[in-house]
């Protein structure tokens, strides 16, 4: 006939078992699509409209490197699962297929959907089958992910950096400002681990906090480090360290921060690993030849200068050495010429023989003898 017939709901449903349908699905779908409308359009000439809202949850393969600034492309891919393609082929209506202007992302930004036809080949059939990909590209918002975890723990890092303008002496206070550091990195350590997937372990952000962990703690080795050479009597050389890592360590920071932003960039994973040896390895190799070579070029410039050893105890004669000899023209006395000519004449004298002194008993208790002997 000439007559429009429009089906809803059960009625569209029942109308679907009667006619021919292409059993249309999404390949990448998650769970069990939720229909909640549908209509079935039947014209006159026997064209068939099909329309449905529907619920489904769809899976894609997020890269995940850049996080917290990557890009993704999300896909909606529809297949008959019934019939190949030289039963079924898709056909793209510019006018029905799109998004509302309302549609959106949490954390991401859409910039542009893009739909194109595929043919693909599945395991249940020998021949391909027509498939109809929509793309979605997005863009995460990471303004969050920065102001809440790089930049604290940025300022962080940079307050640690105080422990080298500190006295190698104030070992607790310098090993108190490092340990808050490395707890407080541990901690940002689980937030990252809950907001990426298990699988995932080589993301931007999970690098940087690793990093900033690994700064911390090679903050607190440097304390040990130039505590001990301070207690061995290297001051200058505990110095220098100081010194050298008030600069060092900075750059170094920022350099390793840029070499694993470029991994993420240029999608190189070797990057990282060089970045994370740098940290290990580098620069605690660096730190050490730097403050020997300035040790050294220290003293040929200053050869009068002297490190103080430090004074030890000897546990079994309770006596105290020094573990440096002295210096003889180096030492003050303050004896005037007088008591030094006495002395002199004192070490040149003669030594005398002691005198002895004998009672005789012998005699009267009145009038004792006394006898006066060299012997």
């Amino acid at each position: 006939g000439k007559d429009r017939h429009i089906y809803l709901e059960r009625d569209a449903a029942k109308e679907l078992e009667e006619i021919w349908w292409p059993a249309i699905a999404f390949i990448n779908e998650k769970g069990n699509r939720v229909t909640e409308n549908q209509e079935v359009i039947i014209e006159s000439d026997g064209t068939v409209e099909y329309r449905e809202k529907f619920k489904v949850t769809l899976s894609t393969k997020y890269e995940m490197t850049r996080f917290p600034f990557d890009r993704q492309v999300l896909k909606a891919e529809v297949e008959s699962f019934a019939w190949n393609s030289e039963k079924l082929e898709f056909h793209i209506e510019e006018d029905l297929v799109g998004f509302s202007e309302d549609f959106e992302i949490p954390e991401q930004t859409m910039t542009h959907i893009d739909e194109h036809l595929e043919t693909v080949m599945e395991a249940r059939d020998r021949h391909p089958f027509s498939e109809l990909v929509t793309e979605i590209f997005v863009y995460r918002n990471p303004a969050y992910y920065v102001t809440k975890v790089c930049f604290p723990l940025g300022l962080i890092v940079a307050i640690s950096w105080a422990v080298f303008w500190m006295e190698p002496t104030d070992l607790a206070d310098r090993m108190a400002i490092s340990f808050t550091g490395v707890l407080t990195s541990a901690a940002y350590q689980f937030v990252v681990t809950d907001v990426v997937p298990r699988h995932v372990n080589n993301t931007f952000l999970g690098n940087f906090v690793l990093v900033t962990f690994l700064m911390q703690i090679l903050t607190a080795v440097e304390n040990v480090a130039v505590r001990t050479l301070h207690y061995q009597g290297h001051e200058l050389a505990a110095k220098m360290v100081d010194r050298l890592c008030r600069v060092i360590v900075p750059l170094f920071f920022i350099a390793i921060c840029a070499i694993i932003a470029s991994a993420q960039i240029f999608r190189d994973d070797r990057l990282n690993d060089v970045g994370l040896l740098s940290i290990v390895i580098g620069l605690p190799v660096f730190l050490v030849l730097a403050a020997w070579c300035m040790t050294r070029r220290f003293k040929a410039r200053h050869p009068d200068y002297h490190s103080a050893k430090p004074v030890t105890k000897n546990r079994k004669s309770n006596d105290w050495n020094a573990t440096q000899d002295l210096d003889v023209e180096s030492v003050d006395y303050n004896d005037s010429e007088e008591e030094a000519k006495g002395n002199a004449d004192c070490e040149n004298a003669r030594p005398l023989k002691p005198r002895h002194t004998m009672i005789d008993m012998s005699g009267s208790i009145g009038s004792p003898k006394t006898l006066n002997s060299d012997n």
